[in-house]
């Protein structure tokens, strides 16, 4: 009999001390105060829209106006610091890529590595689109129509014609200096690239081309 007085006693103080609603609110009072809540917020929700829809012909032009000077903006400076375009002049990367076809080159990426098509800017202002074929310190050697780099035959499925030397020009074998890259056109037959005009300085490299022939490269 005592242990039931004892929990009869707990049960007491549980239900006076523990109540559902907040002291002086009932169940209908705090139902009231969520209805104005819900009421009071609605419309902050609405508001711009609202004011859009009262806005003259005057607001709505100057909002367009607005609107389309910082799309002009933000694809301004995509295309100067984030992305480049350059057309390619000629056959010298056929196959892989024809003449006057549009490539598009990321110019963040300035980590390039052997088989990176690039675009270079030529101290003539002209834009070459190449394959680099060698970094710095490797060694350039072109025998019997084919590339060797570093004492090894390059796999080249890509290449269209023979891996000629161009008479007088450049000496081999050639060791690509610090900061520089080896570059040649895919069409071989048909390029002016290193062979030409020796190796060039990474400062010349604009970006690695990310989009070209329909299809989308690594970054």
């Amino acid at each position: 009999m005592i242990e039931e007085e004892n929990i009869q006693e707990k049960d007491s103080k549980i239900t006076k001390d523990s109540p559902v609603c907040p002291p002086g609110d009932s169940s209908d009072d705090i139902l009231e105060k969520v209805k104005e809540t819900i009421v009071l917020q609605e419309p902050r929700k609405s508001t711009w829209r609202i004011r859009k829809l009262a806005w003259t012909w005057q607001e709505r032009m100057a909002y367009d106006l607005v609107s389309v000077c910082l799309m002009i903006v933000v694809i301004y400076l995509l295309f100067h610091f984030v992305v480049g375009t350059a057309l390619v002049n000629g056959s010298s990367m056929y196959p892989t890529l024809q003449n006057n076809q549009l490539v598009l080159f990321n110019r963040l990426n300035t980590g390039y590595q052997v088989g990176d098509v690039v675009a270079v800017r030529m101290p003539s202002g002209e834009f070459y689109v190449k394959r680099i074929v060698a970094k710095a310190g490797d060694v350039v050697e072109l025998r019997e129509g084919k590339l060797y780099v570093n004492d090894v035959e390059v796999e080249e499925p890509y290449v269209f014609g023979d891996t000629l030397p161009e008479e007088g020009n450049v000496e081999y074998p050639l060791t690509v200096e610090e900061g520089k890259y080896f570059i040649l056109g895919d069409n071989r037959e048909k390029s002016n690239d290193s062979r030409a005009f020796g190796s060039v300085i990474k400062e010349r490299i604009t970006g690695k081309v990310i989009f070209y022939a329909g299809i989308l490269q690594q970054y």
